[in-house]
């Protein structure tokens, strides 16, 4: 190919993942800038209560939303592979099976919140802020299954291309999330309990927009290309291969994420917490926001991944990985040169405490650093979804982070005496690691053997859809 021709390709290829990632963005950062306005409406309630809060939200992200997400997450492998492949109907079936997978999983982790005082309190947090958490996990419990069933039409959605609903039910939900938080905790007064109610009409709400886009934007396909074709019971049969790609998914997701939430509750035992608990809660709202933007090209590879490896274009494939991460290394460039630029500066935004400030600022010199690790390994964790690799990610993430990273984060931050700078040293050199290690693998991938992988999948599946049931069990209305 001419050297247009490949610049062609790449200018395409580049307009197709941005097209992708920036809904996909735009909505993770809606959807943070709803628990940002939940915050400052509990943080109305006084300290105590806010403190209640951030434990029952660590408790139910590590032993719930965790979990399920890292089960429905394998719909990104088998959607995208399955639309690539043209194997349309195959796609509702998928998104039924995790669905119901992921409601078995959801379904112990709800009634282990029974006891959820007494994990607080195992743990050693204060009894009062224990129970008064535990109350708040109760009357959430509910949403769990609510955000399961959002997930999967999002992804559903997603492995066809079609990402702005998503951003549109996000766009709505913001001005929704002030106007009933306000009215349950301010003007019915029911304080905490409030916000749990205000959590779950604002699940409801999105979940039903989306069915209902769902539905009509399936009507508006020809029939061929129809990717829900009713109720079937091939849902409930080839778990087996579900789960041996959804189970790597999960490990690589939880390994991730449970890491983190260790760094937050390892820093509230540093010394001065009080100056270095705001530092670190500055530090990592800025790395949560970069994580975001890095997630909508990660979503967007994942996809295009699995497309072009479903319809055996792994060429296609590879140049996706390759201008993904262009664009990545771009973004977080432009990012970081920022942060360090306004570092003197930027904690002045959430607090007046000139020690902070000056915290922050040193902090945000390796955090700047960190972000292409991080970013970089963001993007490629989609890539490993969309090619149905997981298991390489979780021995990664298993390695790096609790092997390497977090030991390391404990040395500096304690025995050495670096605290919050050495944690986020620590982070940098876990971040760069992860990135590194998986880039190293993922460069040797050989494509045309990674198509032939994706087709053996999608025909595993499709055959066993085949083989479980024709007809489904409620015709299409």
């Amino acid at each position: 190919m001419t050297k247009g021709g490949t610049l062609s390709l790449i200018k395409v290829e580049a307009a197709k993942i941005m097209r992708l990632a920036w809904p996909i963005s735009g909505e993770e950062v809606l959807s943070y800038s709803q628990y940002l306005v939940t915050t400052a409406f509990v943080g109305r309630l006084g300290s105590p209560v806010l403190s209640a809060w951030f434990l029952a939200k660590t408790l139910i992200n590590v032993t719930g939303n965790s979990l399920v997400w890292g089960i429905i997450s394998a719909m990104e492998t088998f959607c995208g592979q399955a639309f690539g492949a043209c194997h349309y109907g195959l796609l509702g079936v998928i998104l039924q099976r995790a669905l119901l997978i992921g409601s078995l999983v959801a379904t112990p982790c709800a009634v282990a919140w029974i006891w959820a005082d007494k994990v607080l309190e195992l743990l050693g947090q204060n009894a009062s802020l224990a129970a008064m958490a535990a109350r708040y996990i109760h009357l959430w419990t509910p949403t769990l299954f609510l955000y399961a069933a959002q997930w999967g039409c999002q992804l559903f959605l997603q492995a066809q291309g079609v990402v702005l609903p998503a951003l549109g039910m996000a766009v709505v939900s913001l001005p929704l999330t002030v106007l009933f938080n306000w009215l349950f905790i301010v003007k019915l007064g029911f304080g905490l309990d409030g916000a749990a109610f205000a959590t779950l009409v604002l699940a409801v709400v999105p979940l039903v927009l989306m069915v209902i886009y769902l539905i009509w934007h399936d009507r508006m396909q020809p029939p061929e290309r129809r990717t829900w074709l009713g109720w079937s019971r091939a849902a409930w049969s080839g778990w087996g291969h579900y789960l041996h790609v959804a189970l790597p998914s999960l490990a690589m997701i939880c390994l991730d994420w449970w890491g983190n939430e260790i760094t937050i509750f390892m820093s509230g035992i540093l010394p001065q917490p009080e100056i270095n608990v705001a530092a670190m809660g500055i530090a990592f709202n800025t790395n949560t926001l970069f994580f975001m933007l890095s997630f909508g090209l990660a979503g967007a590879a994942s996809t295009r991944v699995s497309n072009e490896l479903g319809a055996n274009h792994p060429h296609r494939a590879k140049l996706v990985v390759e201008v993904a991460v262009s664009i990545a290394v771009a973004f977080l460039a432009l990012g970081a040169s920022v942060l360090v630029a306004v570092r003197h500066q930027w904690a002045r935004v959430f607090t007046e405490d000139e020690k902070v400030v000056g915290l922050v600022a040193r902090l945000m010199l390796p955090l700047a650093a960190s972000l292409f690790g991080d970013g970089i390994m963001t993007v490629l964790a989609g890539v490993l979804r969309g090619a149905g690799r997981q298991r390489l990610g979780a021995l990664v993430n298993l390695i790096t982070i609790w092997v390497v990273g977090l030991p390391l984060q404990v040395c500096l931050a304690f025995y050495l005496g670096l605290g919050a700078m050495g944690m986020w040293l620590a982070k940098l050199v876990t971040s760069v690691l992860q990135a590194g290690t998986v880039f190293w693998f993922v460069a040797r991938f050989d494509w045309t053997r990674e198509a032939a992988r994706a087709a053996v999948t999608v025909a595993k599946a499709h055959r066993e859809h085949s083989q479980s049931c024709l007809e489904p069990l409620l015709p299409e209305q």
